[in-house]
């Protein structure tokens, strides 16, 4: 592709950590799929800023090995081997932003942080990678130039070597998950809220006013109000040809006379 070309990892601290203390990164699965920690997220330089490039990632199983966890050293050590016989192809997920030109990557990165894993076939997307716990995984990032074919460029780091769990076991691991998460959400500030105060969204509210205005009046309230044959009443009871029927007079309009009603007189007023 291009000689200057270069992958680096912008949270290339995360990743080292681990390595130096000699701990591998666990990626918890789940049906839905789970985030990565530390994410994958990478800077690019080199490319042809006016061509335009695909970019995808796999993760790809190294070994046909299961790994157990020793409680007493706190290391994976490897258990028996897997099943399959080979070490599957591994999924290609396409980037999410679809093919943009070298400007585009130069600046924002390749950032797979949205990328998530699962452990069942079915709940796959276009967003997820399908792996099995216990293995080791690495990621492998390709760069294609579209217009070019021959042109790729594969990217891979050995730090970044990881095992997929259902329940994470290393409580070292686990604190620097959690210090990670804690500072990327510092980083990132609080959550915009909503411009609707404590009533909900300026939507919300507006929608609440409209529907005020075409509540209907009960019954007992519009009848006790005074309407007379001769006044036009109110259009969403749709009763008065009804009124005029069994004979509105100025009688009916005394409080609480329509609660006395008969509903063998009236039925059309009683009907749910």
């Amino acid at each position: 592709m291009h000689n200057s070309l270069n992958l680096f990892l912008t949270n290339n601290d995360q990743w080292e950590t681990l390595t130096n203390r000699g701990l591998l990164a666990e990626m918890m699965l789940a049906k839905n799929g789970q985030l990565l920690t530390p994410a994958l997220q990478y800077g690019v330089v080199g490319l042809n800023e006016n061509a335009l490039y695909r970019v995808s990632i796999e993760i790809q199983r190294i070994d046909d090995k299961i790994y157990d966890f020793g409680q007493i050293d706190g290391k994976w050590v490897w258990w028996h081997k897997s099943n399959a016989t080979t070490v599957e192809t591994a999924q290609v997920v396409q980037h999410k932003d679809g093919p943009q030109l070298g400007s585009y990557w130069i600046k924002n990165g390749l950032d797979f942080s949205w990328l998530k894993l699962t452990n069942k076939r079915h709940f796959v997307t276009d967003r997820h990678a399908f792996v099995e716990p216990r293995q080791q995984y690495q990621p492998i990032v390709r760069i294609e130039d579209i217009n070019n074919p021959d042109v790729h460029f594969i990217y891979s780091n050995q730090d970044q070597v990881f095992i997929t769990v259902t329940a994470f076991v290393s409580d070292q691991f686990l604190e620097l998950k959690d210090m990670w998460i804690k500072s990327r959400k510092k980083a990132e500030g609080p959550k915009k809220r909503s411009s609707g105060g404590d009533g909900g969204t300026v939507e919300k509210k507006q929608k609440k006013e409209m529907l005020k205005q075409f509540q209907q009046i009960p019954v007992e309230q519009s009848y006790d109000q005074g309407y007379t044959s001769d006044q036009s009443f109110p259009e969403e009871l749709n009763a008065y040809p009804q009124l005029q029927q069994i004979g509105y007079h100025q009688e009916h309009q005394q409080p609480n006379y329509w609660n006395n009603v008969k509903h063998e007189n009236a039925p059309y007023l009683f009907q749910n």
